[in-house]
């Protein structure tokens, strides 16, 4: 591992003995939403009716809320859920509307976890039949995790930093295209406690591919309890999903040495970057460092693009048409989310976002002067598959797995192949918001 703990923000500023106005204040809290009955579980089409037989691990929502007098009053909140959708991120909000918080509400997108609570006909399809009790249970556990972090809330003081591991993920649209390896970590640290805060791309299915039906949070909530058994919290954001998997071995492992594959160095690196906590990495948390931006889209009509270059478009017509009619019914908004807490900003993203865009967006905070940028795809809601329009073509043709993800990826934007560039437009205009705010 290769560590690039430079920062465009410095100093270690004393938090605890200096009590300004102005102190970033945060607190942590989750609440468990195992299923405590078979339910149908999320992430893949071809398995839509499966339930649930056991359960690995428990799932959580976690929150963290973040407060800085004459600045915004933010909670962060992430499900170990395939996805979030327009209807649970208004719910929650409506929930904790006596709060005053202003919410974003992601998912980590492990492929073992509840499903049934997508209304249309395209969310059962993926989630199972809809149940009007998850949904509501959902909204509870989150609300109940923030909740629990108003409870605590307190002076904090921030560091963040950036490690590379390689070898845990890989390109599955083009098995020699461009990696994403970066483990970015934040602490928040108050005398008697400290929340991580962590992110590495990767799809969670290591669980879902070898047992279909048990319950768990997969690499995301492995990763997360071993960070917590060195810390008092750890919350998984979600990267780059699109295009980006986790790398199997070859030769038939159990679920649990998958895990320590990848959970494994994820959590010890996450540690290492904790414990580190220099002065190079430090932030004054006595100074404003927090800012909140938001851009929201909103599209015309859904556009399924089931082919992955314009020479298929034509056959595959009929499926177009097909697709169309399934998502029609999912709302055309979607939300570039921001938040900044010094020299790292948390871009959250409604779709599982291709490594290009993700790319991009990274280099663009880089740019502006921040240390580090995260993209947090699943948050506020799901459009799809999300990549730049130059990424559609480029799936190589002698790899067959890699053409069924390409295809299958491809066929999966709600609406239309320049969706990336509105997406990275918006992103854009986020990140200089939350530079400008500071």
């Amino acid at each position: 591992m290769t560590s690039d703990g430079g920062s465009a923000w410095s100093g270690s500023g004393d938090v605890a003995s200096r009590q300004e106005a102005s102190t970033l204040q945060a607190g942590w809290g989750r609440c468990e939403f195992t299923p405590v009955e078979p339910v149908p579980l999320a992430g893949y089409t071809h398995l839509r009716d499966r339930m649930s037989a056991r359960v690995r691990d428990p799932l959580f929502a976690r929150a963290v809320v973040l407060r800085q007098a004459g600045g915004p009053d933010v909670a962060l909140v992430v499900y170990d859920l395939v996805i979030t959708t327009e209807e649970l991120y208004q719910g929650l909000r409506k929930e904790l509307a006596d709060t005053g918080l202003d919410v974003v509400c992601s998912a980590t997108h492990t492929h073992s976890a509840s499903g049934g609570f997508w209304r249309p006909l395209l969310g059962r399809a993926f989630l199972g039949r809809f149940r009007p009790g998850a949904l509501e249970r959902l909204i509870e556990a989150g609300a109940m995790a923030v909740r629990d972090a108003l409870h605590n809330i307190g002076p904090v003081r921030v560091s963040s930093g950036t490690v590379l591991i390689p070898g845990l993920n890989g390109n599955r649209r083009d098995h020699h295209g461009i990696l994403d390896e970066e483990l970015h970590v934040l602490r928040l640290s108050r005398d008697d406690a400290d929340a991580i805060l962590f992110s590495y791309p990767g799809h969670p299915v290591i669980v879902a591919e070898r047992d279909h039906l048990a319950v768990s949070g997969d690499f995301p909530g492995e990763a997360a309890v071993r960070i917590e058994r060195q810390f008092d919290f750890a919350m998984y954001l979600a990267g780059a999903l699109g295009g980006v998997d986790v790398r199997f071995p070859h030769e038939p492992v159990t679920v649990e040495e998958n895990l320590e594959m990848m959970a494994g160095p994820i959590a010890n690196g996450a540690v290492m970057l904790a414990r580190s906590n220099s002065a190079e990495t430090a932030v004054d948390s006595s100074m404003p460092i927090l800012s909140r931006a938001m851009v929201e889209l909103r599209f015309e009509k859904p556009d399924s693009c089931w082919s992955y270059d314009d020479d298929h478009r034509r056959m595959d017509w009929f499926l177009n048409r097909i697709a169309t009619r399934l998502i029609k019914p999912v709302p055309r908004v979607a939300r570039v989310e921001g938040i900044r807490i010094g020299p790292m900003a948390i871009i959250g993203l409604p779709a599982d976002i291709g490594i290009g865009l993700s790319m991009q967006i990274k280099q663009a905070g880089k740019e502006r002067g921040l240390a580090r940028v995260v993209t947090m795809s699943q948050t506020g809601g799901c459009i799809g598959y999300v990549h730049m329009p130059q990424d559609y073509a480029v799936t190589p043709a002698d790899e067959g797995d890699a053409i069924t993800m390409g295809r299958y990826e491809n066929a999966m934007n709600f609406f239309g192949h320049d969706t990336g560039t509105k997406i990275l437009q918006a992103a854009v205009t986020v990140l200089d918001r939350l530079v400008g705010g500071r």
